[in-house]
């Protein structure tokens, strides 16, 4: 009968095979249940006529299935058979400050992934049987994760069975950064992003002239705000017949309207929307003064107990600098005593706030001295270290 079921493969697989998908691209396989008892696990027996791999991935019935079992070759005819189970579960984890989400089969961790005892009671040590990519490489011994309502942390992993990689894990206790209603532990190692175009949120330009688009991007982690180093930003025209804007901001007017110039950040947690930032344009043939301030690197700044820093104003028309530009600094304590920072002018255009105590915030604010109704405010937290 083997021998009869595979010279009539091909008309089996037309008439009983059925739809899956194998990376991406509709297939047909022969799929058997794999034993005639009731399990936990539902295993099938697939059959295929292409090759496949233990580990590989594949959705069946809108539910994805892993390949655990070896993959035989039938020794005469082009036909591959191995057994696959059902993934019905997931995890999240934080890698590299974004959430990561692991297709996972959970088992006790004295239950081996060739048997099928049913699952009871959720307790002590856990395994994860997750496919062994480059990602999941990058779990490491002590990462955790919530699932069940419990945490569970990483003692180690195996890559026992090739293209699958299990993780031997612990339960341990709840902390106080982990998001039990999304299920993820740790949250205070994760990335939350912020853009923002320093131009103006809306100016004026005129037609044939450029403008170049200051853009900050800022990752919140911990609590701790720091600027990103050369971060990837896609910038978007809402009207590229009006003006065009290049890959790295520059932005040409062509013709008289209204355009939105959209800056997106190229990554993003994994949980948020990737931050994003929008400056409105109003192109004329000739442009009407539009000044704002800013305070050069000064979003989300902190200064160290007896440290020293240096903020230095600046002023733009329509998005450019203007020269010999001169400002006058002062500082908001609110509720901090004036005794735990030190204001120093340094010059027309700079000045120097040294912290003398923590942990406090203070406002600075930087007038335009031509004109001291323009002016900006910006935070800045006394912290120990």
């Amino acid at each position: 009968m083997p021998l009869l079921m595979d010279d009539m493969f091909d008309f089996l697989l037309f008439e009983k095979g059925e739809d899956i998908i194998y990376n991406g691209i509709p297939a047909k396989a022969l799929l058997l249940d794999a034993s005639s008892e009731i399990n936990y696990e539902d295993d099938k027996e697939m059959i295929t006529d292409f090759l496949f791999k233990t580990g590989d991935r594949i959705q069946y019935q809108n539910v994805d299935w892993f390949i655990i079992g070896q993959v035989n070759k039938h020794q005469s005819f082009k036909t591959y058979r191995s057994r696959i189970r059902k993934v019905e579960q997931s995890f999240k984890m934080i890698l590299n400050n974004r959430v990561e989400v692991f297709p996972a089969i959970f088992e006790p961790a004295t239950q081996s992934i060739s048997t099928s005892a049913t699952i009871s009671v959720w307790s002590g040590n856990l395994k994860a049987i997750i496919q062994d990519t480059d990602l999941a490489k990058k779990i490491a011994i002590n990462l955790e994760f919530l699932k069940m309502g419990a945490k569970w942390k990483v003692d180690g992993f195996t890559t026992e069975h090739a293209g699958l990689r299990t993780l031997y894990c612990e339960k341990v206790s709840l902390g106080s950064n982990d998001d039990q209603v999304n299920e993820i532990a740790d949250t205070n190692l994760l990335a939350h992003y912020s853009l923002a175009i320093s131009n103006g949120s809306a100016i004026q330009m005129g037609v044939t002239q450029t403008l170049q688009l200051n853009v900050v991007a800022t990752a919140t982690i911990g609590g701790t705000l720091s600027a990103l180093t050369n971060p990837v930003i896609n910038f978007v025209s809402s009207d590229p017949t009006k003006a065009r804007v290049d890959a790295n901001g520059l932005v040409t007017f062509l013709n008289t309207g209204n355009v939105n110039i959209t800056a997106t950040l190229g990554i993003d947690n994994g949980l948020d929307q990737p931050a994003t930032s929008s400056i409105a344009i109003t192109i004329v043939s000739s442009p009407q003064d539009n000044y704002t301030i800013d305070i050069v690197n000064a979003i989300g700044v902190s200064i160290a107990n007896n440290a020293t820093r240096t903020f230095v104003g600046n002023r733009k028309n329509n998005g450019f600098d203007v020269p010999n530009s001169q400002f006058d600094f002062e500082v908001i304590p609110g509720t901090t005593p004036t005794t735990k920072y030190t204001l120093t002018i340094i010059n027309d255009t700079s000045c120097t706030i040294k912290c003398l105590g923590y942990p406090y915030t203070i406002t600075l604010r930087c007038y335009d001295r031509s004109n001291r109704l323009l002016y900006i405010d910006k935070s800045i937290g006394l912290k120990a270290i």
